[in-house]
């Protein structure tokens, strides 16, 4: 009786425990954002036996300030609970980095089966925050793809070596497929020993049948399971492979095997089976690195000499190989970047795990291969494992391993493939017939065939069996497109050679026309009483005209003489259309230029290659349809960034006169024309005036520039006067751009510039060398970069970026008042954002600022405060209101010229005392930026689709001249 009251005590006593133990994980769970989280599996040795309830509550408060599990958890699965109270040597590595780190660590184990799943579950929830998870290597490839893994440091090795007893194999007897089979029939015929069988494979449904299986399929000549060898060397590829000609040889050598009774595949785990090895139940099993750390405990120090280890035999490779493997330690961020913080405390564990201290340490205690090079170095045993680690085959790092090859389906087919050559056995055999064995044999090959389909439906074969029907309807659409297009190519290049005929004819007849009429004029000269005859009236079209503002860098558009002239292009544009404008004035008098990209060398600060075509096609639109001058010949190319135009066909002549400074563009036409017609039948003096006039046109006019260095050279005009000097400096400049264009594009290969264009480069280099080799040297300085002092500098700006991400340093109280200030700023401007969205933008901007040198050189780094708020302002704006690139405009410059539509609105509506009218707005936006009426309506647009319902354009109200 008294027996029975100590028992109810002792009972009572341990439920208040596990009650109290419950309500501290409760609070430990409430608490747990304030740790760092670890999640792994328990890799050290379980305990021998199931733990009672007592001794789960025991562990439970002992660990539990390093345990990020509750009770329940330990005690709903004993199995898992066994496994989980062996660890030991993690919890002191935990305890260690709290006391050096400060940073404390709690940590989850979880099961191998479980742990892939639980991952992809926990970085799909954005809101989670970074944790240190260990994971297997063919993993890593899928959690990189996510974008959820920014850090990662190899924990350990696991590489499968065939162990031996010593006293029974000679390693020499078993390095081949066939002196393997002798040596296991030699061992049968030994009757004195106690073995069940020569050799052992265990096949426990878990996954190491699957790095079994590999062992053999790599000594049979396979070079992987899974292909990623591009399909005729330019479509990704993903195929599994093994059941191929070395797959089938690898598992006719285990049907061989089993059928002569040389091997025996119990239902065991790959520890269960190393225990019996080392009870001598079997004289060879391939197992991994553990084997040493439990026979060093059954068989003592000296084991080594009992035991041996080799690489498995090889079945058709030309070398033995063997499976390698492991696990990594890595943070995985569900934030995506937005938690630096954690991220960076998460990196600290990972170091510290991965340190060769604390990598020497758990190894010992795990029995396992550390990854740290030093640490591996001082492993008793590592010349067990040297030749295995460098000969060994791993997993292809592909995203679909996890998801596609480690899934039921293969499971159950690598299961159904070992269960089967079981039957096998020489005991199963001695009572089926022939076709009986043969049948078995070819369900065991059907079990690898279907694995490798099951996998190949998910990877490519898989997916170009669902897309054929589309891929075959897509070519036969492209072919029709191709014919259509070849059809339309040749007849347009047979309109563009008769309108070439017609044009030569045309110019022919002019000539005598101009020659005829002069003839009749100089005959007549004698007859003043008599008018002249007039000569053949040659058709000008009056209007539209363009007119050509070279001061104020614009091009305008008179559409009638009534109608005001109205500003098409400025800015970037305008450089654009000179351009063109260049392109058609050589060709006018000489031989026609469709220059490229590459051929005008300025152009390359301005406009980004892969937008040039498109700035030059919708400018030749607009000149074809929305000026109506006419239809120009040739199309762009956005390969190479030819221009789309050809000389003489696109139709500027107009008998419009000049109005200010504003100069009609068949002015530049006709003046360019008649000086080098001057300058051709000798007549200097006539050469030279019309070149003055032309250059007051434009003063950079290529033309008007060259005719005076042709002058020069021939020293036909006075090289000191001021005009000649400008002229002079002109042709050298453009000579330094040429040879910096030629520098940059030599190394370029063949698809990118052809050797044509580098040809006409040289060319044209050639020319302007020649022609300044007769002038007279000028200094003239190489352009280069204004001499400018940002207003932070790059170290100032990580300093900032620093403290964004919370680490404040040495950071002076002034710089952080003036960052607190800059973000109070654009979040006070953007009120309807989300603060923490808009921090977030910030900060990136910031950093970009700090780090990107390609986008922000030091030359560009903003001048002054103002310059760095408003261009933060711009990039934040474009984040918020999810604006992007595209071929016209940068997203920042969409965002500044919203702003300048917001603060020009407001500040119209405060002086009208209303609502501004859309006319109001695009003629003050014109006034104020030089809008055209096009830019005014597409930024209209792009408002209607961004713009906020809680807009208050009131914070937007500056003084105008606010923008830098």
């Amino acid at each position: 009786m008294r027996s029975m009251n100590c028992w109810s005590a002792t009972e009572a006593a341990v439920k208040a425990l596990a009650a109290i133990c419950i309500l501290l994980s409760l609070l430990n769970q409430a608490l747990a954002d304030e740790h760092l989280l670890l999640i792994r599996m328990p890799d050290e040795p379980a305990l021998p036996e199931q733990p009672g309830e007592s001794d789960v509550a025991r562990f439970f408060a002992m660990r539990e300030s390093h345990l990020h599990m509750t009770l329940k958890d330990l005690l709903k699965d004993r199995e898992f609970a066994r496994q989980v109270l062996g660890q030991r040597q993690i919890f002191d590595e935990l305890g260690q980095f709290q006391t050096e780190r400060g940073i404390p660590v709690k940590v989850k184990f979880i099961t191998w089966a479980d742990a892939f799943r639980y991952f992809a579950d926990y970085v799909s929830d954005a809101n989670n925050p970074p944790i240190v998870a260990q994971i297997g290597d063919t993993w890593a490839a899928y959690f990189r793809s996510l974008g959820v893994m920014p850090y990662e440091q190899r924990h350990t090795w696991d590489v499968r070596l065939l162990w031996y007893w010593r006293d029974l194999v000679d390693a020499k007897e078993v390095t081949d497929g066939s002196g393997f089979i002798s040596t296991c029939q030699r061992l049968q015929a030994i009757p004195s020993t106690d073995l069940i069988a020569p050799f052992a494979i265990p096949t426990a449904p878990d996954w190491n049948m699957l790095h079994d299986l590999s062992v053999w399929l790599y000594n049979a000549g396979l070079s992987s399971l899974i292909s990623t060898d591009k399909k005729f060397g330019i479509i990704p590829w993903k195929q599994a492979i093994f059941d191929g000609p070395e797959g089938e040889r690898a598992a006719r050598f285990l049907i061989e095997l089993t059928e002569r009774g040389c091997v025996a595949l119990p239902e065991k785990t790959s520890n269960e089976l190393a225990e019996d090895f080392l009870a001598r139940k079997y004289a060879m099993v391939i197992l991994g690195p553990w084997v040493a750390e439990r026979a060093e405990k059954r068989l003592g120090p000296d084991w080594t000499r009992r035991i041996g280890a080799t690489l498995p035999p090889r079945i058709g490779a030309n070398s033995a190989t063997t499976f390698k493997g492991g696990s990594l330690l890595v943070v995985l961020d569900p934030t995506r970047g937005r938690d630096a913080a954690g991220v960076a405390r998460a990196r600290l564990l990972v170091d510290f795990l991965s340190s060769p201290e604390s990598q020497w340490r758990y190894s010992r205690a795990l029995g396992a291969l550390p990854a740290n090079q030093q640490a591996l170095a001082r492993s008793p045993h590592f010349e067990l494992f040297k030749t295995a680690l460098e000969r060994g085959k791993t997993y292809p790092q592909i995203p679909e391993w996890a998801p596609v090859v480690e899934n039921l389906a293969t499971r159950d087919n690598l299961y159904a493939f070992w269960k089967r050559l079981s039957l096998l056995t020489s005991d199963a055999n001695s009572a089926a017939g022939p076709s009986e064995l043969e049948a078995r044999e070819r369900l065991i090959l059907a079990a690898l065939h279907s694995a490798a389909a099951d996998i190949n439906s998910a990877l490519s074969p898989g997916r170009v069996s669902f897309l054929w029907p589309w891929f075959i309807a897509v070519s036969l659409l492209l072919s029709a497109t191709a014919s259509i297009l070849a059809w339309h190519r040749y007849r347009e290049r047979k309109r563009i050679r008769e309108l070439r005929e017609a044009r030569d004819a045309l110019a022919t007849l002019q000539r005598r026309l101009e020659a005829m009429r002069e003839t009749a004029i100089n005959n007549k000269r004698t007859a003043p009483l008599e008018a002249p005859t007039a000569g053949p009236a040659i058709l000008k079209k009056s209007y539209p005209a363009l007119y050509l503002d070279t001061l104020r860098r614009k091009v305008l558009l008179k559409k009638d003489p009534s109608h005001p002239l109205e500003e098409i292009i400025h800015g970037a544009e305008f450089d654009l259309f000179r351009h063109i404008i260049e392109c058609l004035q050589v060709g006018w008098y000489e031989t026609h230029w469709i220059w490229g990209y590459v051929i005008w060398p300025t152009a390359q600060p301005k406009f980004p290659k892969e937008s040039f075509a498109t700035h030059c096609t919708k400018l030749r639109k607009r000149i074809e349809k929305s000026w109506q001058l006419g239809k120009m010949l040739g199309r762009g190319s956005h390969h190479d960034g030819s221009i789309p135009i050809e000389v003489r066909d696109v139709h500027f002549y107009t008998d419009a006169r000049a109005e200010n400074d504003a100069h009609p563009i068949w002015e530049l036409f006709q003046t360019s024309e008649q000086a080098f017609k001057a300058y051709k039948t000798g007549r200097v003096s006539e050469a030279r005036a019309l070149a003055e006039q032309l250059l007051r046109l434009d003063q950079d006019n290529w033309s008007g520039n060259f005719l005076l260095c042709k002058l020069a050279a021939q020293k036909i005009v006075d090289p000191n006067d001021p005009l000649i000097r400008r002229a002079i400096e002109f042709a050298r400049r453009q000579k330094i751009h040429y040879e910096q264009a030629i520098e940059k594009i030599e190394g370029l290969p063949d698809e990118k510039m052809s050797s044509t264009q580098k040809e006409r480069m040289r060319s044209r280099l050639e020319s302007l060398s020649e022609l300044l080799a007769q002038l007279p040297e000028l200094p003239i300085e190489a352009p280069s970069a204004l001499d400018r002092k940002p207003w932070r500098t790059r170290d100032q700006l990580n300093a900032w970026v620093s403290y964004l991400n919370g680490r404040k340093g040495d950071l002076p109280g002034q710089e952080i008042r003036i960052i607190e200030d800059l973000q109070r700023f654009v979040i006070r401007r953007l009120h309807w954002a989300d603060p923490q969205e808009t921090a977030c933008l910030f900060r990136e901007f910031v950093q970009d600022l700090a780090l990107d040198t390609k986008l922000w050189p030091d030359d560009k780094l903003p001048a002054s405060e103002k310059a760095l708020k408003y261009r933060a302002l711009d990039y934040v704006l474009a984040g918020v209101c999810h604006l992007s690139d595209d071929d016209e405009s940068k997203a920042t410059t969409k965002a500044r010229k919203l702003r300048r539509l917001w603060n020009t609105r407001a500040h119209l509506r405060r002086r009208l005392e209303r609502e501004p009218t859309i006319e109001e707005l695009y003629l003050e936006c014109q006034q104020q930026h030089g809008w055209s009426r096009l830019s005014f309506e597409h930024l209209l647009r792009l408002e209607s689709a961004c713009r906020p319902s809680q807009f208050d354009e009131s914070y937007w109200e500056e003084p105008l001249d606010f923008d830098h």
